[in-house]
């Protein structure tokens, strides 16, 4: 019955970065308790603005997404690369990123309208914030304007100054998306989580230009630099505690203003600390499978005891919601893995042949070459 626990879909893959992955599974981890939790007094498990529980996770509001924004930075690491044109890697985004939005978001959408929750109409789930997959529509947005202007930056430049070029780049995006989050202008629409977009550019574009002396930096952090690094997170996780007021998200300057350097050193002092643990890195590993997926085991587990346990206190229900937001993606996956077509439209990974080989013959080869990874 449990055969395809055997499968090696299941096993730790080798030949991956162990701090990264360990630190993708702390992530995974902070999101789903997040909305395991409530990310307001009256979701989620609905504890209330002054539950000690609903504190502990809210404290973390200003580190969780921008470190889950810092990862996607690191592993975007934009370099010239012969043979490979902006076509191809505009693809390559929208694919792993607008095929999951457009599927897993209207099985999200389906299944509340069933339960009788919804009250946005369909179509509008595609071009306005919706539930926690806002992310991939500000995400996309993010890393398509940093390609376009890499692309348009790069034209005439010598290939020796590629990663300079797209270097300064990062640095002033990561300095627009600080100033325009920070005093929300209102230039920086809903439409398509563009505004969501600012928010994440400083985190991201900090990692982007951290990947590039991580080793380095690995090098460099000795044990007392570590110790420095985890009594600063419990200073932010103090910060954040003192910040909790019933609040939703960042409603003022001084929040916001508060959460882009409180957010980069956070996650710069995760990586300094560099924690490699096989079990958190088989969970990072599988986190944009936990990220799509989550809310519907963890808010299903929620229901469920309720419907059992109505007068049994539900902070001991927490563990078995945060179980199943992880675990019940990862199986989930399992099954979706198994079929081509599937993987390319719930993973957004590479499609069937015949879809690859209509895909391919329509992409442009003439633009300049230079690629991600």
């Amino acid at each position: 019955m449990f055969r395809f626990f055997n499968s090696p879909f299941f096993s730790l893959r080798t030949g991956r970065d162990l701090t990264v992955d360990t630190i993708r599974g702390l992530a995974c981890i902070a999101l789903v308790s997040y909305h395991v939790v409530g990310g307001a007094p009256d979701q989620g498990m609905a504890l209330g603005a002054e539950d000690w529980l609903y504190k502990f996770q809210t404290s973390f509001g200003n580190m969780r997404m921008p470190l889950f924004s810092f990862i996607s930075g690191i592993v975007f690491l934009s370099f010239p690369l012969s043979g490979v044109g902006f076509g191809r890697l505009f693809g390559k985004k929208a694919r792993r990123l607008l095929l999951p939005l457009i599927v897993v978001a209207t099985f999200c959408w389906l299944a509340r309208t069933i339960m009788g929750l919804e009250d946005v109409p369909l179509y509008q789930i595609y071009f306005i914030p919706y539930n926690v997959y806002w992310y991939l529509q500000s995400t996309f947005l993010m890393m398509t304007l940093f390609l376009t202007v890499n692309y348009f930056a790069m034209r005439g430049a010598k290939p020796e100054d590629y990663q300079s070029i797209a270097n300064m780049n990062a640095l002033g995006l990561a300095i627009l998306g600080t100033i325009v989050f920070v005093f929300q202008f209102h230039a920086a629409p809903m439409l398509f989580s563009i505004h969501k977009s600012f928010f994440l550019m400083p985190f991201f574009m900090a990692g982007y230009l951290f990947g590039q002396v991580a080793g380095a930096v690995h090098r460099w952090a000795d044990p007392t630099r570590k110790w420095i690094a985890f009594a600063l997170i419990f200073d932010f996780f103090l910060l954040g505690w003192s910040m909790v007021d019933g609040g939703t998200g960042f409603e003022t300057i001084a929040k916001r203003a508060i959460c882009v350097p409180v957010g980069i050193l956070a996650a710069l002092s995760i990586f300094i600390i560099a924690p490699r643990m096989r079990l958190l890195a088989w969970v990072g590993d599988k986190s944009y499978a936990i990220f799509l997926f989550h809310i519907f085991f963890a808010s299903a587990s929620e229901i469920v005891w309720r419907k059992l346990f109505p007068s049994i206190d539900i902070h001991f229900g927490f563990p078995l919601f945060l179980a199943a937001g992880v675990i019940g993606p990862i199986v989930l996956s399992w099954f979706v893995m198994q079929m081509s077509l599937s993987r390319w439209l719930v993973l957004g990974l590479p499609a069937p042949k015949f879809i690859q080989g209509a895909l391919s013959r329509s992409m442009s080869r003439s633009t300049p070459r230079y690629e991600t990874r």
